[in-house]
């Protein structure tokens, strides 16, 4: 069923299940993102107590401040921004269409995912059409998408069956639509289960829910777009997904 045929209920319904699936998936990404917020809270502390140093010596040179006041500003606009992301992923509200810059969608999810995609050793690469494509869509719910297209990438990459580990996000124009492809290097998709990818419950990890890719579906149709699976010719999996460009 699509979206504008459901009733008022069955909307409401979906958009609970849909903050739900944020929720679940913040909950096991827990522990990389209080990794990540502890890297440059560590570092704001370090440059302190070094500038408390320099301080207590009486060598208040500017050559050697400068930069570590820098440092403290750049770490911490990187922990807000974190912060601010897992605020906004966990917020409850409303579907909300507004005119987004869809490379900075996808630089903001690569960057949530940062500690487990360092740890499987995987490489990220985006390749974006000049100027970078805008869509008129829900910034927060396509970021769900994002992310569980790149955890699924980054499953894919570390188990039996891979052939690299580099993942490739391409951004282009298609007509009136903006496209957006999660490329992997992964185990791929057996040909008797692709059919049934975007099925609820269907899934081949062990330890899966089998909601991830349904949700993801659902929430890319009611947006005006389309989301679908292709195998790649050298291995691995593509998921393509487009968004409305007005």
């Amino acid at each position: 069923m699509l979206f504008n045929e459901m009733s008022a209920g069955e909307v409401f319904q979906f958009a609970e299940l849909a903050h739900l699936s944020r929720l679940h998936m913040l909950g096991q990404m827990a522990c990389g993102l209080a990794h990540e917020l502890n890297q440059p809270i560590s570092t704001i502390l370090n440059s302190v107590v070094g500038l408390q140093n320099l301080v207590d010596c009486d060598e208040v040179n500017p050559e050697r401040i400068v930069p570590a006041i820098q440092m403290i500003q750049s770490e911490a606009k990187r922990a807000g921004e974190i912060i601010r992301s897992l605020g906004t992923l966990g917020r409850k509200q409303a579907s909300k269409r507004s005119r987004v810059e869809m490379r900075s969608l996808v630089v903001e999810a690569i960057r949530l995912m940062e500690l487990q995609l360092r740890h499987a050793g995987i490489t990220t690469r985006i390749e974006s059409c000049e100027p970078p494509p805008t869509a008129v869509t829900d910034g927060i719910q396509i970021m769900q998408v994002l992310i569980n297209l790149i955890r699924n990438a980054v499953d894919a990459m570390t188990t039996d069956g891979a052939t690299g580990r580099e993942l490739t996000v391409k951004l282009s124009l298609h007509g009136n639509s903006t496209r957006v492809e999660v490329q992997d290097l992964g185990c791929g998709v057996p040909p008797e289960h692709q059919s049934h990818l975007f099925n609820s419950f269907f899934t081949t990890k062990p330890n899966g829910l089998g909601m991830g890719l349904t949700i993801s579906r659902a929430i890319v149709t009611e947006l005006g777009g389309e989301l679908k699976a292709e195998p790649n010719q050298m291995g691995g999996m593509t998921f393509i997904f487009t968004c409305p460009t007005q």
